[in-house]
């Protein structure tokens, strides 16, 4: 197999004995990781028993069977499995989330509706729902030792990965907590695709069915927002996946936002029924709300501290009225609708963020 990636970092922690967690999503790239760093550690012997792996569950969004699927290498690996988990899922994270940003712009916390989903500019669906339980875990498990977690990262799918380093401090040690040093390790961040199939060959591991069966390029979510046309369409016809997707549409409608950018899961050719007039009708609310956010003035976008100034009289109104159109699109009410509760409330938030700065208006 090609080498793997390590640094000083790593060599010293693994000469110490740290434990070293594989993080599995059930995907090709954190199997290989694991494969690759367990044969390494084997020739170091690095004691079996200081190595585990924990697996953080999204949900229903998960392919079935992604479970079993890392059970079975971690069974070959002869390493114990931990499950993690936060809440109900990323779905219902993502539901959560658009309840309590519709009370936000009732309350004029906020300049625009703010949708639903995560984003590439905003994967909250990885802090959250992965990083975090993992860490959490991780922590409880291994009070006061050094911990590596092994991540499957690699270079070759994005310029944010191309940019991760080989490893990274996440937690260091307190004198008030036993809580562990955290390492992040990306050992084969310099592999390619081909790296990682000729990895499970050689280990005579197979691939998640998801790539072979239903020709999957990426796990561990069935629908991604970072996926491929293809990928969505391909996870679409499978009805193992038939209830993330009916409730994913359905977020869709309710909340007027598409799953992507620029497509909507709702759109995608599946058996699965869709209520074409809700779904017109959440389109339609969609242009509707982009098209008036437009017109608002851009200078009172979101920034740090927001606002960043008073809007004048002129300005208000227009404010009160777009947010008029776009709270009824949503049955919401809000006391702050006539020109005069915007300016009060712009400056009373103006203040409270940006306290000692001048009252500057339109």
């Amino acid at each position: 197999m090609r080498p793997l990636a390590i640094d000083d970092t790593i060599q010293e922690a693994i000469d110490n004995h740290a434990i070293v967690d594989f993080s599995l999503s059930g995907g090709k790239d954190s199997a290989a990781a694991a494969i690759a760093v367990s044969a390494w550690l084997d020739k170091r012997r690095h004691p079996v028993d200081l190595r585990s792996a924990t697996h953080a569950h999204l949900g229903v969004i998960e392919w079935p069977e992604t479970i079993d699927h890392i059970k079975n290498l971690t069974e070959k690996l002869a390493i114990p499995l931990s499950i993690v988990s936060q809440d109900k899922g990323l779905i219902d994270r993502w539901r959560r989330r658009f309840e309590a940003t519709k009370l936000r712009y009732a309350a004029l916390e906020c300049y625009h509706l703010i949708g639903p989903f995560s984003s590439a500019s905003l994967r909250f669906c990885t802090s959250e729902m992965k990083t975090s339980p993992i860490r959490r875990s991780l922590s409880l498990r291994n009070p006061g030792a050094t911990v590596i977690s092994v991540i499957g990262v690699r270079a070759d799918e994005s310029p944010r990965r191309a940019n991760a380093p080989i490893s990274s401090i996440d937690q260091l040690p307190s004198d008030r907590s036993p809580r562990p040093k955290l390492i992040s390790w990306n050992p084969i961040k310099d592999w390619t695709a081909q790296d990682v199939f000729d990895a499970h060959h050689a280990a005579r591991v197979p691939l998640h069915y998801a790539y072979t069966r239903h020709a999957m390029t990426r796990l561990s979510c069935a629908f991604c927002v970072l996926a491929s046309r293809a990928d969505v369409e391909n996870a679409a016809k499978c009805d193992v996946n038939a209830e993330a997707y009916r409730q994913i549409t359905d977020l869709e409608i309710s909340s007027t936002f598409a799953f992507q950018p620029t497509r909507w899961l709702a759109d995608t050719n599946t058996p699965q029924p869709i209520d074409r007039a809700q779904l017109e009708r959440a389109k339609r609310l969609n242009t509707i709300r982009r098209a008036l956010e437009a017109t608002l003035p851009p200078d009172l976008r979101y920034i740090k501290g927001w606002p960043p100034r008073i809007p004048d009289q002129q300005e208000a109104r227009h404010i009160a009225d777009v947010r008029s159109a776009i709270l009824a699109h949503h049955e919401l009410t809000s006391p702050f609708q006539s020109p005069s509760a915007v300016i009060d409330r712009f400056a009373e938030l103006h203040f409270r963020n940006s306290p000692g700065s001048p009252p500057r208006t339109g």
